[in-house]
């Protein structure tokens, strides 16, 4: 999975979501960040597609080993 460490794939606002997902649901995500809660489920889904994540606690800890968060 080294490959992450060269070229983030995600985008800035996957990443902000990928960061407060390590930290709470997606209602606080949704508050915070001023969207709703299908947006975060829709960034969530793309974040577990472009690192290839099976769910979201795999996608977390790929990002935590990648540094991508």
């Amino acid at each position: 999975m080294d490959k992450f460490k060269e070229k983030n794939p995600l985008s800035l606002r996957e990443r902000q979501v990928l960061r407060m997902l390590a930290q709470g649901e997606y209602s606080q995500i949704s508050h915070n960040l001023n969207i709703s809660i299908n947006t975060v489920k829709f960034h969530v889904k793309n974040i577990k597609h472009k690192i290839q994540a099976r769910n979201t606690n795999h996608a977390i800890h790929i990002a935590n080993r990648n540094e991508i968060i």
